[in-house]
């Protein structure tokens, strides 16, 4: 089950079958601006019928938003063995309730779309790079002391393109 930010529906389906099938994947994808009070129940019958949802993936937002709408509507979730969250900082209060309502193992990870690198989180919580896919690096923002740094700005160098390789050196 894939949550994406593509507008993958007519507007004359969304409230009736709030997704799509995506056969050749083998996935069944729900647009995230589609998840209301009025297309939750149509949405976790979808995943239920699908009878064999072993991941879920998208924004930690809209996961939790379908999960808490589920609940404040009183219906009954489907066991999800794996919810992988992207793109946004995953909170300690969604990856609880993900793992509350969905019965899931719940894991963090960042691609940039280019893909120009990958981060995952492994079995103890923390988060790495994954060097095969691209050079990660932070750089501070100007007028910013390194040592204080909180917030930096993320550079990346993809291996895997068909163009030449642009690499920052500091």
């Amino acid at each position: 089950v894939q949550l994406t930010g593509s507008p993958v529906l007519a507007p004359a389906r969304s409230v009736t079958r709030p997704y799509r099938w995506n056969w050749a994947a083998r996935t069944m994808v729900i647009p995230v601006n589609a998840i209301t009070t009025n297309t939750v129940k149509a949405m976790l019958a979808g995943i239920r019928s699908w009878g064999r949802a072993e991941i879920m993936d998208g924004y930690p937002t809209a996961l939790a938003h379908l999960a808490q709408l589920g609940i404040d509507q009183g219906l009954e979730a489907t066991r999800i063995p794996l919810i992988i969250t992207t793109a946004e900082v995953l909170e300690p209060a969604q990856r609880e309730l993900l793992q509350k309502y969905f019965a899931a193992r719940v894991v963090n990870q960042y691609a940039a779309s280019e893909p120009s690198c990958f981060v995952g989180e492994c079995e103890a919580g923390s988060l790495h790079v994954f060097p095969e896919a691209g050079i990660l690096g932070l750089l501070p923002f100007e007028g910013e002391k390194p040592a204080a740094r909180h917030l930096a700005r993320l550079v990346m160098t993809a291996f895997h393109n068909t163009g030449p390789v642009s690499m920052l050196y500091a």
